[in-house]
C-alpha cells in the first residue's frame, strides 16, 4: 500500500490551516498534530473518512473532491502524503492528493459531530505535479454549512512550509466554525497537506436586536435631512449599518450610536438597519434588519404672476394672481413700494427701476419663486420755442425737444401748426393765444404744454 501510495501521486500538499479538536472545549488554544503513522484514510472506493477509522484525526472527520481517484492519508513528509517543506519521518501531516492523473479539487476537514470549534493557526504546504507550481487557494470556514469566514492565499511559494494566521481573515472570521475547506483556485494534479493546527474553543457571540427604527421630523420636505432614531441593544455587533434598496443592500453609512443622518429622496426612501460586527463573529449573513420609510413632503407651490412685467408710474396700481399656496408674504428690495400680504404695488410712490418680486407660502413645507417686475418712469417731455410770442409776418418759429423725440404736437383751432415738427406757420394763423400741447411715443407716454401768442401787425393808418 505505502509503495502504490508513493507511485501514485507526485509529491505534492499543502501545509494549510487546520482546526482545532473539539476535545478541546473549555482550554486554552492548543497545537494539535496528526500522530506518526503513516494510513491510507480514503481513496477514489471511498473517498471520504470518519474519524473512527483513525483516532489521529483527532474527531475530525475529511473528505474532498475531485475528477477521478483520491487518496486522503496521514503520511510521513517524502512520501507524497505531503511534501519534504512540513512533516518528518516521525511526524505524520494530513494529506489530500489525486491518485495517477487525477487532479484535487477540494479538501474538507470537519468536526466529526458538528461541533463548532476555533481556529487561529496551522501550517500549510503544496505541489503542483502538472501544470504552473503557483497556486491560488481559498480556505473557507463554515458553520452548519453557511460560510463564516475566508481567508486567500495568493501565490503562495511552491513546496513551502507557510504558516496561516486566521486572526487575520480576508472576510468574517475562524472563532466559531465545524468545517474547514481548503480550495486551490483550480484543480490541482499534486495535493496539499496540513499539519500543527491551533484550536481552541469557540467565541460564540450574541446577535444584535433587531432594531426598531424611526425618524424625526414628523414632516420631511425635499432636500432637507432627516434623522434615524435606532432603539436595540448591539450586543457583539459594533455598529449599526444603514442600507438602502434591501437589507444588506446598498450600504450608505455606520453608526455607533443611536441616531444616523440621511437625506431620503422624493416621494420616499426606505431605510434597512442591521447589527454587524464585520468580523464573522456575528452572523451577518442571516441577520434580519429594522426597516422605516421616510415619505419626503413636496415644496409648497409657490406660483404667482402680476398681469404684466412693465408698468408706467401714472398706471393703476397691480394685484398679483397667486396659483399657487395663498396666504405667503411679498416682499422686494429697497425702492419698490409693495404691500407684503397682498403683493400690490404702488407704482406712484416706487422709484423707476427693475425689481424681483419673491412670494414666500408658509405651509408645511414652505418655498418661494420670483418675479421680475419694472417701473417706468414717464416720458420726458420737455420742449419749447424760442420765443413765447410772434407777429404774422415774422419767421415760422420750430420747437426744441429736449425730452423724448418722436411725438406729435397738437393745439386749438386757429393755429397752424405741423403735427410732427411743432413748426407754426404763424402767417396762416389766426392771431391769438394758444396752448401748444406736446404728446411722447414712448414706453410711458407724457405730454406738456407751452403758451404761445401770435400777434396781428400794428395797425399803421
Amino acid at each position: 500500500m505505502k509503495k502504490h501510495y508513493y507511485n501514485s501521486i507526485t509529491k505534492l500538499i499543502i501545509l494549510l490551516l487546520v482546526i482545532v479538536t473539539i476535545r478541546m472545549n473549555g482550554q486554552a488554544p492548543g497545537t494539535m498534530d496528526f500522530g506518526t503513522s503513516i494510513v491510507i484514510l480514503a481513496n477514489g472506493t471511498n473517498p471520504s473518512a470518519d474519524q473512527s477509522q483513525s483516532t489521529l484525526l483527532n474527531n475530525f472527520d475529511v473528505s474532498a473532491t475531485s475528477n477521478g481517484d483520491i487518496i486522503l492519508a496521514l503520511a510521513n513528509s517524502g512520501n507524497g502524503a505531503g511534501t519534504d517543506a512540513i512533516g518528518g519521518a516521525s511526524d505524520a501531516v494530513l494529506g489530500w492528493f489525486g491518485n495517477g492523473g487525477a487532479a484535487v479539487s477540494s479538501g474538507t476537514l470537519s468536526t466529526d459531530n458538528g461541533t463548532e470549534i476555533r481556529v487561529t493557526n496551522l501550517v500549510f504546504a503544496y505541489e503542483q505535479a502538472i501544470g504552473s507550481s503557483v497556486v491560488d487557494f481559498t480556505i473557507t470556514g463554515k458553520r452548519d454549512g453557511a460560510t463564516v469566514g475566508t481567508l486567500d492565499l495568493i501565490s503562495p511559494l511552491h513546496n513551502t512550509a507557510i504558516t496561516i494566521d486566521f486572526t487575520i481573515p480576508t472576510t468574517g472570521s475562524f472563532l466559531n466554525i465545524d468545517e474547514l475547506v481548503i480550495t486551490p483556485n483550480s484543480p490541482i494534479f499534486g495535493g496539499f497537506s496540513i499539519d500543527d493546527k491551533v484550536v481552541g474553543s469557540a467565541i460564540s457571540c450574541t446577535n444584535p436586536d433587531v432594531p426598531t427604527v424611526t425618524y424625526t421630523p414628523s414632516t420631511v420636505c425635499e432636500g432637507n435631512n432627516a434623522t434615524l432614531n435606532i432603539s436595540g441593544n448591539l450586543n457583539d455587533a459594533t455598529q449599526w449599518v444603514i442600507y438602502t434598496d434591501s437589507c444588506g443592500g446598498t450600504q450608505i453609512g455606520t453608526t455607533s450610536t443611536s441616531s444616523f443622518v440621511v437625506t431620503p429622496s422624493s416621494p420616499s426612501t426606505i431605510y434597512y438597519v442591521r447589527g454587524e460586527d464585520g468580523a464573522g463573529c456575528v452572523d451577518e449573513s442571516s441577520g434580519s434588519c429594522g426597516s422605516i420609510t421616510v415619505n419626503v413632503t413636496a415644496d409648497d407651490d409657490a406660483s404667482f404672476s402680476y398681469g404684466a412685467t412693465t408698468y408706467c408710474v401714472n398706471n393703476a396700481d397691480p394685484t398679483p394672481t397667486i396659483t399657487g399656496l395663498a396666504g405667503g408674504t411679498f416682499s422686494s428690495t429697497a425702492g419698490l413700494s409693495i404691500n407684503a400680504s397682498t403683493g400690490q404695488i404702488d407704482v406712484s410712490a416706487s422709484t423707476p427701476n427693475t425689481y424681483t418680486v419673491t412670494y414666500t407660502t408658509a405651509g408645511s413645507c414652505p418655498n418661494s419663486s420670483n418675479v421680475s417686475v419694472t417701473i417706468n418712469a414717464l416720458d420726458n417731455v420737455s420742449f419749447s420755442y424760442s420765443a413765447a410770442a410772434y407777429c404774422i409776418d415774422a419767421s415760422d418759429p420750430t420747437p426744441t425737444i429736449t425730452g423724448l423725440a418722436g411725438g406729435t404736437f397738437s393745439s386749438t383751432a386757429g393755429l397752424s401748426l405741423n403735427s410732427s415738427t411743432g413748426q407754426i406757420d404763424v402767417s396762416a394763423s389766426t392771431p391769438n393765444t394758444y396752448t401748444v400741447t406736446y404728446t411722447t411715443a414712448g414706453t410711458c407716454p407724457n405730454s406738456s404744454n407751452v403758451s404761445v401768442t401770435i400777434n396781428a401787425l400794428d395797425d399803421a393808418s
